[in-house]
């Protein structure tokens, strides 16, 4: 009986794994919607809407920004071509990011939008 719920526990982690990343926000580039050092759980592959803030991958590294805009959208540095995404900080005197020197993401950067919770 304890190896069932045991090989439960297990499967049912691993489930959860696989639709939820947590992560650790790092930096002032979301402030002052998110702080450096907070724990938030990414939802992997939820859907892609602009004004959602959302973890993508960029050069091997997570990133945390905010959909701007998606394809065919305009931005300041022109319209966002079809398979890119345009992603901004919400504190943009300090965050790099697609207006700051990124330019478009590719969208199979995106990994999944941020859930709020876990205040500091």
């Amino acid at each position: 009986m304890k190896l069932k719920s045991v090989l439960l526990a297990v499967s049912g982690t691993a489930a959860l794994l696989a639709l939820v990343k947590p992560i650790e926000i790092t930096g002032d580039s979301m402030t002052p919607t998110l702080h450096d050092g907070q724990i938030k759980l990414c939802i992997k592959k939820a859907p892609l809407r602009r004004g959602a803030v959302v973890c993508a991958r960029i050069d091997g590294r997570l990133i945390v920004k905010r959909v701007t805009a998606l394809a065919g959208d305009h931005t300041p540095i022109g319209t966002v071509p079809k398979g890119m995404m345009f992603l901004t900080g919400d504190n943009t005197a300090v965050s790099l990011d697609s207006a700051s020197g990124l330019g478009f993401i590719p969208r199979k950067s995106y990994v999944g939008r941020v859930l709020f919770s876990n205040k500091k």
